[in-house]
């Protein structure tokens, strides 16, 4: 579960962000941005565009070795708006739209490894509601 991703220890709270620790330094990072509109005002794409968040992260007491995992969640091509949009913005919620709807969550994962320095700054781009989860864990 998603939930599960995440340590014990809370790091930092805010309304879009959480950061965990665990006891070995391992960081669990998850970022949100939410858009609460009605898909209907959004029909252009500079609006739905202009919802997008650049997050900068600067992360402290990182150094050395980390492996480094993301899942991206619910990216753009698979949102519940854009899957509405395909089906022609029908009017109705129905339980065939409503199922059509949250049928799927595509999930992006990459993993990589990196040497850091005693700070770090982390870069995440999001458009709206999308989600992701990033784990920090040391190689030393």
């Amino acid at each position: 579960t998603l939930l599960g991703q995440l340590h014990d220890k809370l790091v930092l709270r805010q309304d879009d962000l959480v950061v965990t620790r665990n006891d070995r330094g391992d960081l669990a990072i998850l970022v949100l941005n939410p858009c609460y509109f009605d898909p209907k005002l959004a029909s252009d794409s500079a609006f739905t565009d202009s919802r997008r968040r650049i997050y900068h992260l600067h992360l402290q007491e990182v150094a050395g070795r980390k492996a480094i995992d993301r899942h991206h969640m619910d990216n753009r091509q698979t949102s519940m708006y854009d899957r509405w949009a395909a089906m022609g913005f029908p009017p109705m919620m129905d339980s065939r739209v409503t199922e059509q709807l949250y049928k799927t969550v595509n999930i992006d994962y990459s993993a990589y490894e990196e040497v850091m320095a005693g700070a770090h700054t982390l870069s995440l781009s999001l458009n709206f509601n999308e989600m992701t989860i990033v784990h920090i864990k040391n190689k030393n």
